[in-house]
């Protein structure tokens, strides 16, 4: 009878020395380092009503990675591809290419929220036959109707089902 040989693993190589892993963090740094200097010069980079609008999110592997806060300005950045890859180039910036996508910070989605609060105290059509009273939640005007359905008024309403998902 042939005995079969016991298979083990390969050794685990011997823990990094805490001046590699030091050499290896500062390597890090200066791949970062190059968003930095990108976020500085974006405005010249990109131009004022681009760079208002849109802005680098992230950097790897060459590829820059460019965030639009509006559709419209996604298809902006679309068309000005090109452009934008050659004025990076132009300034020194190793980018292979741009991925484009719609970012939304935290600030956007406040201002977002604030303008369509305006926009529904303005609507002239907000005026009900059943009568109007304010949100619990937000404060701002609501139908009856509204405030019987959910308890509150339809944009809070449609900020919940957003928070659902």
């Amino acid at each position: 009878m042939k005995i079969a040989p016991i298979l083990r693993p390969a050794p685990r190589p011997s823990p990094d020395s805490i001046a590699d892993c030091l050499i290896k963090l500062k390597e890090t740094w200066q791949k970062d380092s190059h968003l930095i200097d990108l976020l500085a010069d974006w405005e010249n980079i990109a131009g004022p009503q681009i760079a208002h609008h849109c802005q680098p999110i992230g950097f790897k592997n060459q590829k820059l990675i460019v965030g639009a806060k509006e559709s419209d300005w996604l298809q902006a950045l679309i068309w000005n591809r090109k452009r934008l890859l050659q004025s990076l180039r132009k300034r020194g910036f190793e980018v292979r290419d741009l991925q484009i996508k719609r970012y939304h910070s935290e600030n956007n989605r406040s201002n977002q929220i604030s303008t369509n609060l305006l926009v529904r105290e303005c609507n002239p059509h907000r005026g009900d036959i059943h009568g109007i009273s304010n949100c619990p939640v937000c404060h701002c005007s609501a139908s009856t109707g509204e405030m019987a359905r959910w308890g509150h008024c339809s944009l809070c309403q449609r900020n919940k089902f957003e928070n659902m998902t």
